[in-house]
């Protein structure tokens, strides 16, 4: 007899206690944090793996808006109907108003959160908000954020936009830390003769390394 409840035991203690369905949460593939006001303005890109076409995802834009970082995405919560997953992010851009006023504030943030894991790039945005990086469209990615980081990955500022990596030079009083600049190209059109060629209207481009002095954004070089 003691098998069985033994058995009844094992068969009503197994399976996941924090286990949720892939349907119920909204995977958080970057987040563009910007200064609004006089608060943060932190918009999270969704990715939801449905595809609208062989060539499109379906993906989404949420904004949140609080003093804080944490006041910021519990109000992206509460107009989220999914539970919202920031475990498996890639990037995040912080705009350059942000790196200079200071970014204090955020790195605490993302050093703090439990449930951010530290794989993932950072960047600054140049002469534009952070949010509008995310929202250029790519014909060569499913979703702007891995454009981005497939971008980053195949340059020379790999080594520059690698969060773990940045940590380590910002936490020694004695260098100054680095990280890419992305800028906002607006692009034109082309006429060669008889055909017209025509081009994204916006596209991304790293082209400047953004030289921190403490947590402030001190100056921009050009490659």
């Amino acid at each position: 007899m003691k098998y069985l409840y033994t058995f009844i035991i094992l068969f009503l203690t197994t399976g996941c206690w924090n286990y949720r369905e892939l349907n119920d949460t909204a995977i958080v593939t970057s987040i563009a944090i910007d200064y609004i006001g006089d608060e943060y303005q932190v918009a999270i890109l969704i990715a939801n793996g449905k595809k609208v076409s062989d060539s499109a995802s379906l993906a989404g834009i949420v904004y949140g808006y609080g003093n804080t970082m944490d006041d910021a995405l519990a109000d992206i919560e509460l107009s989220s109907p999914k539970e919202i997953s920031i475990k498996h992010i890639s990037l995040i851009v912080i705009s350059e108003d942000i790196a200079t006023r200071g970014i204090s504030d955020i790195i605490d943030f993302l050093l703090r959160d439990q449930q951010l894991g530290h794989n993932f790039y950072l960047v600054v945005a140049k002469d534009s908000l952070a949010v509008d990086i995310l929202s250029v469209s790519s014909p060569l990615a499913d979703y702007s954020s891995k454009s981005i980081v497939d971008n980053i990955k195949s340059s020379k500022f790999k080594t520059d936009s690698s969060f773990k990596k940045f940590i380590k030079i910002y936490l020694n009083p004695n260098t100054n830390p680095t990280l890419a600049g992305v800028s906002l190209i607006q692009s034109l059109w082309y006429d060669y003769g008889e055909e017209e060629i025509v081009l994204p209207s916006e596209y991304i481009k790293l082209d400047y390394r953004a030289v921190f002095k403490g947590d402030k954004l001190e100056r921009w070089l050009h490659e």
